[in-house]
């Protein structure tokens, strides 16, 4: 089972050549072999189709458009165009014909596309990084596609790393730059036009401060439309050949409510579900709360105990990625993407990003007090107080979060090495340790809408990555949680609404009541991976690419971390950072 790739070119000088798509489209054969390129003027495109039918050519008119992932409102454009909707692509084709550029603006899914009249040519990404795309402009030609590595094929430039994107994404930052050098990456959220005279990106999805807190309703009314959106969102996400990545937690059980029926409906059958159990370590294991939600919602489970280790095949993983990633067991992953084959699913339904969504709330107090918006301070004081805080320290952090931002400013300063993000064997201010004290830097009005907006722009590696690893597997791994639409509710939620009291994702817990069980909305407790992570350590892949590498990423002690390494002495989250880290050494040792 293969999920498909798209390609292009635009040649601004000659002839473009459709070899050079169908040698762009081979370059990922674990994407599969069925491909098919069209030339249109000055362009040329194609996809590698794959059987699992993600993979999409359509023609308009004068447009033809690739699209790699789920349309999900397809029918709907449909019948705005007053089309068919059996081909996503030729329905993103018509919509270019209506409203140009504007269309992208109207797709919802987890997608990545190209559509072109010939004479000019725009790729986009869909609002969060669902699909990942590529490209390379050397100003007669431009080249893209769903893997760096493809784009270097097309291009033919030599295959060399970028030490300088590597070690920024290394350290949680982000660049328009990957992993190959030469080539980049299109942001999330973001459009890139093409022509004769070169090339410009725009955001299609750029939430601004007018969007946050603009509309009002009651907790009741919140409650009632959440529900609606959750159904609407998760429930168009659903293919019928659907695996849910059940976990204990909040998030994926909500995915579960309301995909098992919509399944059911699609396929006639009971959705699947696969979930890691941990029987020797209890503190990773919750099993007790999948199997819960499995006999409530009719879903039909599978258990997987971890067998593959964090770093089992990284060389594999690395150059399948065109790069490192950050904080995934890949290894660990793919067994469960496996599972999910196994299970005869072609998508996967995970709860992951919720947390951007609707948990991160920094700054609510000071919000509410420099907004003189002193009813709903007043509520959410009384709220903490009858939690257990003190009057002394609500005070001290609302004074905190009320900080000028000159005297933040030397706050985060005077706390850059104190924070405990960074190891030991790192140095702090490279990799972003003061992260939550610098947001003391803004502007006090500011504080809660700057980190709440900033998740919505940018990239991410690990979804590149998850998607690369999937897509070996035959599989694609969708998000339902993080859709456009359902983002765009809790951004226009006033914070008073958005998080009712301290309870983390209150407002959820609260609009699933009766749709799931109690002891999932009730649970408090936190699932700990500590037992697990120093039970299943690779002391001789961390030694072997963390010992003495040849090339060393700038801000790293490599002589303490490699004393450390010799007395099997790292901390839990010491050692995602120290995995990420022979990630990186991994693919730098593949030149």
């Amino acid at each position: 089972m293969t999920v498909g790739a798209i390609a292009g070119i635009l040649s601004r000088d000659e002839a473009p050549r459709g070899t050079t798509v169908e040698t762009m489209l081979r370059a990922a054969p674990h994407r599969g072999h069925d491909v098919r390129t069209e030339a249109l003027g000055r362009s040329v495109v194609g996809i590698t189709a794959g059987d699992a039918g993600f993979a999409h050519f359509g023609r308009h008119g004068g447009w033809a458009c690739v699209l790699l992932g789920p349309l999900d409102n397809a029918s709907e454009l449909a019948a705005d165009l007053g089309l068919d909707a059996d081909n996503p692509a030729a329905v993103v084709a018509a919509a270019f014909d209506r409203w140009q550029v504007d269309a992208v603006a109207r797709l919802r899914g987890s997608f990545a596309g190209m559509v072109t009249d010939g004479d000019r040519l725009w790729a986009f990404r869909d609002h969060i990084g669902g699909r990942p795309f590529f490209y390379r402009d050397d100003g007669r030609t431009w080249w893209g596609a769903t893997e760096a590595k493809q784009v270097a094929a097309g291009a033919g430039i030599p295959r060399r790393p970028n030490l300088d994107a590597i070690t920024r994404t290394y350290y949680r930052g982000v660049t328009e730059e990957s992993a190959l050098a030469g080539v980049q990456r299109l942001m999330y959220g973001s459009v890139l036009a093409v022509d004769r005279s070169g090339s410009h990106t725009s955001r299609h999805w750029d939430p601004s401060a007018s969007l946050l807190e603009s509309t009002l309703m009651t907790p009741e009314d919140a409650r009632e439309q959440l529900v609606d959106v959750l159904d609407t969102v998760i429930s168009r996400s659903v293919h019928g050949a659907d695996v849910i990545a059940l976990s204990g937690g909040i998030d994926s059980p909500v995915v579960a409510a309301f995909s098992a029926p919509r399944h059911r409906q699609l396929s006639g059958k009971a959705i699947g579900a696969y979930t890691f159990i941990y029987p020797d370590q209890p503190t990773a294991d919750e099993s007790k709360y999948t199997r819960l939600v499995a006999e409530s919602l009719g879903i039909e489970l599978s258990e997987v105990v971890p067998t593959a280790g964090p770093l089992d095949e990284i060389e594999r993983w690395v150059t399948l990625a065109d790069g490192p990633w950050d904080s995934l067991p890949m290894a660990v992953a793919a067994q469960g993407y496996q599972r999910a084959r196994e299970l005869g699913g072609t998508q996967i339904l995970t709860g992951t990003l919720a947390e951007y969504v609707y948990t991160v709330n920094p700054f609510v107090l000071g919000h509410l007090a420099s907004h003189a918006r002193f009813s709903a301070l007043t509520e959410q004081l009384r709220i903490r107080r009858a939690g257990g805080r003190t009057w002394p320290s609500l005070t001290k952090q609302l004074a905190r979060e009320l900080t000028p931002a000159p005297a933040g400013r030397f706050y985060a300063w005077a706390r850059r090495r104190r924070s405990g993000f960074a190891p030991p064997w790192a140095d702090p201010i490279a990799m972003g340790a003061a992260r939550y004290p610098s947001s003391l830097r803004n502007p006090v009005r500011r504080r809660w809408e700057l980190p709440t907006l900033q998740s919505t722009k940018g990239t991410t590696t690990t979804s590149e990555a998850i998607e690369a690893c999937a897509a070996s597997l035959g599989i694609t791994v969708r998000n339902p949680l993080a859709d456009r639409d359902l983002w765009e509710f809790f951004l226009k939620l006033p914070v008073e609404i958005k998080f009712p009291d301290t309870t983390p994702k209150s407002l959820v817990r609260q609009a699933m009541r009766g749709r799931l069980p109690d002891e999932i909305l009730d649970r408090r407790d936190k699932t700990v991976f500590d037992e697990n992570v120093l039970a299943t350590v690779p002391w001789d892949t961390l030694d072997r690419y963390l010992g003495d590498p040849p090339e060393r990423l700038a801000g790293i002690d490599y002589g303490l971390l490699a004393e450390r390494l010799l007395e099997r002495n790292v901390h839990p989250v010491e050692l995602v950072w120290a995995y990420d880290l022979c990630a990186v050494h991994a693919f730098l040792e593949t030149f």
